[in-house]
């Protein structure tokens, strides 16, 4: 069962790696947009995406007890993230049209957080004891790197299609996003009415906002989140751009350094999984920062 959780982020990772890697130099070397322009389309999609994301969690509450069941919900988003593809890759753009790529990147970053969202809330209901919120991470982590692997690989496929379209990526991520995520979400049992752990609490929308920026611990990890995940997004967003322009690397050895970066993140899962059950969550985090902080 967690495997099978951890599964259906395998295709939206391939999506997500490929995005954050190559959308800027689809908008820079295909649709013709400068730099600047394209950085600028995708960068201000995803902050104003960003301030819907409380919205759409409080929405998947309500589906939550509506419902019963946030599974609709997801697929739901995984079909509008599968169009969201099509749409930005299908058909033939022009530099002139900005406003409708900022459109087509908004819907692209609302879709994913439409499907991530609701697909972490599903996570607890999933958890019987303790030590299951490890292994169930870990799983995702698991199938969501092999997914990014894949992700960085596609450029490969470049070779059998003509270069000047990206047509044949975003069809085969669409197709990937409606087979494997709906398959895998259909296996995983609603266990949550069952289950004695889970407690519900309806304090309301605004309340539960202001009792978390109320709560140190909290404040500390928001920071710390919004401050790697800055990091991370500008390592991924300009990696492609600096292996090519400052280390002259070929689109094929480009790609096979992120793959090969991939694999050993991946592998790296199981150790680190091993490492936490050992001597517990908070001493691997303090080992990991450190160590981040030692690498910068």
């Amino acid at each position: 069962m967690l495997g099978i959780y951890g599964f259906v982020q395998f295709s939206s990772s391939i999506v997500e790696v490929f995005l954050r890697l190559y959308l800027v130099v689809y908008f820079t070397t295909i649709v013709g947009l400068k730099g600047e322009q394209a950085g600028l389309i995708v960068s201000s999609s995803l902050v104003v995406s960003a301030f819907f994301a409380p919205a759409i969690g409080n929405f998947a509450d309500y589906f939550k007890r509506r419902f019963g069941n946030v599974k609709p919900l997801i697929n739901l988003a995984i079909v509008c993230l599968s169009v969201s593809l099509i749409l930005l890759f299908v058909p033939k753009w022009e530099s002139s049209q900005k406003w409708t790529l900022f459109i087509l990147c908004f819907f692209y970053q609302i879709s994913y957080t439409s499907f991530l969202i609701p697909y972490f809330s599903l996570a607890k209901e999933l958890v019987i004891k303790s030590n299951d919120i490890i292994s169930l991470h870990s799983w995702r982590y698991f199938w969501g790197s092999l997914g990014a692997i894949i992700g960085v690989s596609l450029p490969y496929l470049g070779k059998y299609f003509n270069d000047n379209t990206y047509l044949p990526f975003g069809l085969l991520m669409a197709a990937g996003c409606l087979i494997f995520g709906p398959t895998a979400l259909h296996f995983i049992k609603d266990i949550s009415n069952s289950n004695p752990i889970h407690t519900e609490t309806k304090k309301g929308f605004k309340k539960d906002i202001k009792q978390l920026l109320k709560t140190k611990p909290f404040k500390y990890f928001l920071f710390f989140y919004i401050l790697m995940s800055i990091g991370l997004g500008i390592n991924q967003t300009l990696a492609v751009f600096y292996y090519k322009e400052s280390l002259m690397l070929t689109s094929t050895e480009t790609s096979q350094l992120l793959g090969v970066y991939m694999l050993f993140f991946c592998l790296s899962i199981l150790v680190w999984t091993i490492i936490s059950k050992k001597i517990g969550l908070k001493k691997t985090i303090l080992i990991g920062v450190t160590g981040t902080l030692c690498v910068f």
